[in-house]
Formats: structure tokens, sequence, C-alpha cells
């Protein structure tokens, strides 16, 4: 496999991308559902979970070298490849929540970086690699272990999202959006998908509807999102153990 350390565009014409909704995407998003089912599992029974987060967030964080030394090594690396998306920032979110958890870093973690995760593994905008590449592996691995850090701690009620902290990953948003819109328009690149959809996935089909309305349309879908979100997770009131958790 000569094609394994290549991205898409320099591909032999040959070798087919996995594609979206295939088998071979239902098979990797098999594999890696059971593979967090075991984290999860791991974590809610370890006795030293301030260790365990440790150490996965800096296995994540460990994850995405490969990729940056392959591009570096191989002479593809672009401004693209730069560490700028939503998920490529969550790993700095997660390291300092890993090490000193607070309200802030629960609150991002979970509505951001948890939802932009998740939407990654079912639209990966490197669908067009073949699943047998490194980048595509990589790709995978690095989302599905946001995916489990996050959800992990939800499921052993150490995240509890609450609808007052909504202001917490607002003003992360609001912090960062700008920088990001100057580097997109300096290096044009599509950071956090502000210029274009990735192709395939909800936000393409967003852009295509709303023309040149698409951020304005995007940050209010955004909001939604988050109200929802929000509302179906309200614990019960009921829950003396969790209601303690809360009031701490």
């Amino acid at each position: 496999m000569n094609y394994f350390l290549y991205l898409g565009k320099n591909l032999p014409e040959h070798v087919k991308g996995m594609g979206l909704f295939t088998l071979q995407h239902g098979f990797i998003a098999m594999v890696l559902w059971l593979l967090g089912r075991f984290v999860v599992k791991a974590y809610l029974s370890s006795r030293n979970k301030e260790r365990f987060r440790k150490v996965l967030a800096w296995s994540i964080f460990a994850s995405i070298l490969p990729r940056h030394l392959t591009l570096l090594l191989t002479g593809q690396y672009t401004p693209a490849a730069l560490p700028f998306h939503l998920c490529s920032l969550g790993i700095i979110v997660l390291v300092v929540d890993a090490h000193w958890e607070n309200a802030v870093t629960k609150e991002i973690s979970f509505m951001l970086t948890l939802v932009g995760a998740a939407l990654a593994l079912v639209f990966p905008d490197w669908a067009d690699q073949p699943l047998w590449s490194l980048l595509t592996l990589q790709s995978f691995l690095f989302h599905a272990l946001l995916v489990y850090y996050i959800w992990m701690r939800y499921r052993a009620r150490e995240i509890i999202p609450r609808l007052r902290n909504i202001w917490m990953p607002a003003a992360f948003l609001g912090a960062v959006l700008p920088f990001i819109f100057m580097i997109n328009e300096r290096l044009g690149t599509n950071f956090f998908f502000l210029n274009a959809g990735a192709p395939g996935s909800p936000l393409e089909l967003l852009q295509e509807a709303v023309g040149i309305l698409y951020v304005p349309v995007l940050m209010a879908v955004v909001a939604v999102a988050w109200l929802t979100m929000y509302g179906s997770l309200q614990l019960p009131l009921n829950d003396r153990r969790i209601n303690k958790r809360l009031k701490e």
C-alpha cells in the first residue's frame, strides 16, 4: 500500500476513498463503538479516575503527532493541516480539564468538543481517503478518543450540563471565532467550516440552502442545538445524589 501515508489529492488514480455511509465506514464505526464501551466501562470501575483522565487526555494529544510528522516528512503539510479546527482546540480543553477540572472546561467540552467530534465521526471530511490509510485511521481514532473522554465523564456524573452555564461555550466561541476568521482569511483555510460545510455533511446542505447567510444561520442553528441539548439533559430533581454534586 504505497498510498498509506498520502492525502487524497496525492493518491494514485486507481485508489478510491472510503466514502460516507459505506460498509467500510460502518465497519470502523462498529469497532470504535465497541472500543468506546470498553473505555467507558473501564473508567467507571477505575479506582483512580484522575490518573485515568490524565493518561487518556495525553494519549489523545499524542495521537495527533503521527499525522503532523507524516505530513511534514512527506512534503504534504499545508496551512489546512494546522491545529485550528474545533476538535484540535478541544484537546487543549481536555488536557486542562484532566489536570485542573472546572465548570468551564466541562461545559465547553460537552457542548462543543463532544458535538463536533461526534459529527466528525458520522460525517468525516476525510471520506475521500481510503480506510487503510494512516491519516484516515488517525482521524477516526482522534475524534473517537475525544468522544470517549467526555462521555465517560458524563456517565460518571462528573460532567452535568446546566442551562445557566450556556454562557461558557458561548464566551469560548466569542473569543475564538474572530481569530479563526482572521486565519481563514489570511491562509485561505476553512477552520470551523466557516467558509464551507464539510462535503456530504448537514453543513454543506445548510450552506447550499442559505447561501451568503451561511455563517449567521449556522450560529443560530448552534444556539438552537444548545438549548435543545440543555433541555433534554436536565436531570431529575428528585435525584439527591446528583443534586448534591450540582451544589458542590
